[in-house]
This record gives structure tokens, sequence and C-alpha cells, in this order.
């Protein structure tokens, strides 16, 4: 989704990887195919493109299936990936809102940093309504990387999926 991470951006994947997409000269919504030329750069340790021109193709294209992985690395970066059960940990806030957190899975041992960018339409005080420490989920973003290293952007709420829904949330009748 252009503007999902700052002005104009946003994520393409072809069967071949994933690449962000930095100052696009024009919206483009999630299913839309286009065609880019441009300017490969490097920001932070991740390889964009500038694009000196797009077109969009074609509309409403199926969104590729995350990959679940255990680890991001370069081979998966700019790619839709998939954290299965693991449960949010360390988490902090930066002044902009943003939360970062550590999403451990079950061997206790392996672990992604995820961040949760305030300007996806959630900032940390949001999400922690919603998430907190301890919760076991299912993660969907993109695989990324910064000064820090590695890690996992969510696309924002959408990202995450409990694995253990309070009896709340059952259908009567079942």
């Amino acid at each position: 989704n252009t503007g999902l991470w700052g002005s104009e951006t946003f994520y393409m994947q072809d069967e071949t990887g994933g690449m962000y997409v930095y100052n696009s000269p024009q919206s483009v919504k999630p299913g839309d195919k286009v065609k880019i030329t441009g300017d490969l750069v490097i920001y932070k340790g991740e390889l964009e493109i500038k694009p000196t021109n797009l077109v969009v193709v074609s509309n409403g294209n199926p969104l590729p299936a995350p990959q679940s992985v255990t680890k991001i690395d370069e081979t998966t970066q700019g790619e839709l990936l998939k954290l299965e059960r693991v449960t949010i940990s360390e988490m902090t806030e930066d002044s902009y809102g943003t939360a970062t957190f550590q999403a451990v899975f079950e061997n206790g041992v392996d672990k992604v940093r995820v961040i949760h960018d305030n300007r996806t339409g959630s900032n940390y005080d949001e999400l922690v309504k919603h998430y907190k420490e301890g919760d076991l989920v299912h993660i969907v973003g993109l695989g990324s990387i910064d000064d820090t290293g590695y890690h996992l952007k969510t696309t924002g709420l959408e990202s995450y999926d409990l694995v253990n829904k309070p009896a709340v949330y059952t259908t009567i009748g079942q």
C-alpha cells in the first residue's frame, strides 16, 4: 500500500523475490501488478528501487502467500513472511510511538525482531490494547533490514493473529 511506511513507498514481490520501492511517482494498491524502471539504492542496508518510471499493468491480483520462516536474512528481504506461534517479548516504544519487540519461537532460542511502525495506522498505545508481552501470535509482515539488522515490518494491526483467542470469541452453538 503506497505510503504505509512514509510518503510514496511500498513493497513489491514476484516469484524471484521482493523489494522496497521508495519515492514512487504514483500511488499503488495491494494487488496492483506494476512494471518499474529505476535506480537501485541501498539505505540503512536495505536494497531499494527509486523508480524513474512506473506503470500499473493490472489491478486486483492475488497477493503472494506469506512464507512461514523462523529467521529473516538476505534471502527473504522484501518478501511477505509469516512468523508462526511466536511469543511477544521485550516490547519497547520509541519517541514516535513505533513499537519494537522480539517474536520468540517455541524453542525459546530462535527469535525475530519485529517493528510495528507508527505510520501503519496504529502506534504502540493502540497495539498494546490488543496484543501484549506474553501473547502467543502469528505475525505476517515484510522482511526488512536497518542499521540494527534484519527484522519483520508489520503492516499494522491486521498483521497479527492471536493463537489462543479468549473464550469470548467462540461462536455460540459450536
